[in-house]
C-alpha cells in the first residue's frame, strides 16, 4: 500500500496526471498562507464582483490583479523552472533537482514570512527591519506568552508534516516531469504557461511583487524587500534631532498648574475593534458603559483616535513614539535611538515635564529576567527618575496571563501610594497594563 503512494510508483503509473496535480499543489501552497491569515476579508472562490463591469475588466481580475487574496494564482519562478524541467532534457539531472527543491523551500519560506508580515503586522516585508524585530522580539515572546507545551509540540509536528509533504510533492513533480511517458501536450502546456509568465514579468515587473497580482514573482518581491531595507537603513543612519530639539524646546515656559499625570498604555486589541464588523457592536456598547460609569463617578473624559506605528506586536515602538513625539515604526530605528541617547537626553514628554519639576516614574509589572544593565539602557534612553520593577513590589498572590504579572489594579494602587509617600513633587507615571494582553483568568475571589 505504501509503495503505491511513493512518487516513483505514481510517476510511472500516470505521469501526466500526477505532474499536473503536484504542480498545482506546490503552486497553491505558496499562496495559501496569505489566504489563511486574511480570511476575514478574503474568500476561497473569487467573489461575484470579479466578473462584473464588462468582459475586459473581468479578464483583468481573473488573470492579472485580484484584490480577493485567494490562493488561485501562479508563481512565475515555479512555472518557468517546471517548464525547463520538462522541456530541456539536460536540465533533468539529480543536482538540478536538488537546486529546484532548495529554491522551492526558500520560496515557500518567503511567502510564509510575507503573509505574516503583511497580515499580522500590516508592514511591508523588510529584511533589515524584521530581522532585528525577530531577534529581540521572539525570545521575549517565548519567555512571557506562557503557552502550553502541547502548542509548541503541535507547531513542531505541523512544520514536520509540511516539510514532508513538500518533499513528497517535489519528488512527485520531478519524477513525473522526467518520466518517458509524459505527453507532449503536457510539455506544450507548461511551455505556454511559462511564456505567459515571462510576458507578465516583463510587462508588470515590480507589480508582480504585490500579493494581489495573479502572476507572482519571488524575484521582484526580493528586489522590493532589499530596496526597502536599504532605504530604512539609510533613514535610520541619517537621523538628525536638531529639528525636534528646536520644536520641542519649552524651556521658556512655565506651567500654571502641575497636576499628577498618569500615562497608561492598555495593551490589547487596537483598531481591529472598530475596523472589523463582528467586533464593532460589542466594542461600542462597552465604551458606552464605561463612559457612563466614569461620568457617574464624577470623571470627565476626552477621547482621540491615533494611528499606531505598529500592529500585532512591537508595542515599545508605539509608546516610545508617544513619549518622544516622533513616529518610530521599525525596530532598527528604535535601537538606534536607544543607542544615541545613552549619553545626552532627548526632548521627550518626560524630559520636558522634568524641567517643570515633575518626578518621572516608569512602572513595569512584568515578571522578567532582564539584566540590570539592560534596564539601565532603557532608563538612560527615557531619562526616568525612578524605575519600579516587578521584583521591587514583593507581590505575593496569583499572577495572570502575559508575563505572568500581578493584577494591574493592584500594581497601579501600590505604586501610586509608594511614590506619593516619598515625594511631594508632581508625578508623571508611565506604565503598561499586562493583564489586558489576553483573557484575564482565573478570576480571583473577592474579599
Amino acid at each position: 500500500m505504501l509503495q503505491r503512494l511513493s512518487p516513483h510508483w505514481l510517476s510511472r503509473r500516470s505521469p501526466n496526471l500526477f505532474f499536473w496535480l503536484a504542480f498545482a499543489a506546490l503552486n497553491t501552497l505558496l499562496f495559501l498562507p496569505m489566504f489563511l491569515l486574511d480570511q476575514q476579508s478574503s474568500t476561497l472562490a473569487p467573489p461575484a464582483s470579479t466578473v462584473a463591469g464588462g468582459w475586459w475588466l473581468a479578464l483583468n481580475r481573473l488573470f492579472v490583479w485580484r484584490e480577493n487574496l485567494d490562493p488561485w494564482r501562479l508563481s512565475i519562478e515555479l512555472t518557468v523552472l517546471a517548464a525547463l524541467w520538462v522541456l530541456v532534457r539536460w536540465v533533468r539531472r539529480p543536482w538540478v533537482g536538488v537546486i529546484f527543491g532548495v529554491l522551492y523551500v526558500l520560496a515557500i519560506s518567503y511567502y510564509i514570512y510575507e503573509a505574516i508580515v503583511l497580515s499580522v503586522f500590516l508592514l511591508e516585508p523588510s529584511f533589515y527591519s524584521q530581522f532585528y524585530l525577530a531577534r529581540d522580539g521572539l525570545p521575549f515572546l517565548a519567555e512571557h506568552v506562557n503557552a502550553a507545551w502541547w502548542l509548541y509540540a503541535g507547531a513542531v509536528l505541523a512544520l514536520a508534516l509540511l516539510a514532508s509533504g513538500v518533499i513528497w510533492l517535489l519528488s512527485l513533480l520531478l519524477r513525473s516531469g522526467a518520466a518517458p511517458g509524459l505527453h507532449w501536450l503536457t510539455r506544450a502546456g507548461m511551455g505556454v504557461l511559462a511564456f505567459a509568465c515571462i510576458v507578465a514579468a516583463v510587462s508588470y515587473q515590480a507589480y508582480t511583487a504585490r500579493p494581489e497580482m495573479v502572476p507572482s514573482s519571488l524575484g521582484f518581491k526580493l528586489q522590493k524587500n532589499v530596496a526597502l531595507s536599504l532605504k530604512t537603513q539609510h533613514d535610520v543612519a541619517s537621523f538628525d534631532d536638531s529639528t525636534v530639539r528646536r520644536i520641542y524646546d519649552y524651556s521658556g515656559y512655565q506651567l500654571e498648574t502641575k497636576p499628577d499625570i498618569y500615562v497608561i498604555f492598555i495593551e490589547s486589541y487596537g483598531s481591529v475593534l472598530y475596523k472589523r464588523t463582528h467586533f464593532r457592536p460589542p466594542y461600542t456598547a462597552l465604551l458606552s458603559e464605561v463612559e457612563e460609569t466614569l461620568h457617574n463617578g464624577g470623571w470627565q473624559t476626552t477621547t482621540a483616535l491615533t494611528e499606531s506605528p505598529t500592529w500585532g506586536g512591537g508595542s515599545w515602538l508605539a509608546y516610545t513614539s508617544l513619549l518622544f513625539g516622533l513616529r518610530i515604526d521599525n525596530h532598527p530605528q528604535y535601537l538606534s535611538l536607544r543607542s544615541k541617547y545613552q549619553v545626552g537626553s532627548y526632548p521627550s514628554l518626560g524630559n520636558t515635564l522634568q524641567q517643570q519639576g515633575y518626578h518621572y516614574v516608569w512602572l513595569s509589572a512584568l515578571d522578567e529576567n532582564l539584566a540590570d544593565i539592560a534596564w539601565a539602557r532603557y532608563t538612560r534612553m527615557l531619562g526616568v527618575d525612578e524605575l519600579i520593577r516587578n521584583e521591587d513590589m514583593q507581590y505575593i498572590g496569583p499572577r495572570y496571563g502575559w508575563g505572568p504579572a500581578p493584577p494591574d489594579q493592584w500594581v497601579l494602587n501600590w505604586a501610586n501610594e509608594q511614590v506619593k509617600a516619598r515625594t511631594d513633587d508632581p508625578l508623571l507615571l508611565f506604565t503598561i497594563t499586562q493583564n489586558s494582553h489576553y483573557p484575564w483568568t482565573p478570576h480571583p475571589t473577592l474579599v
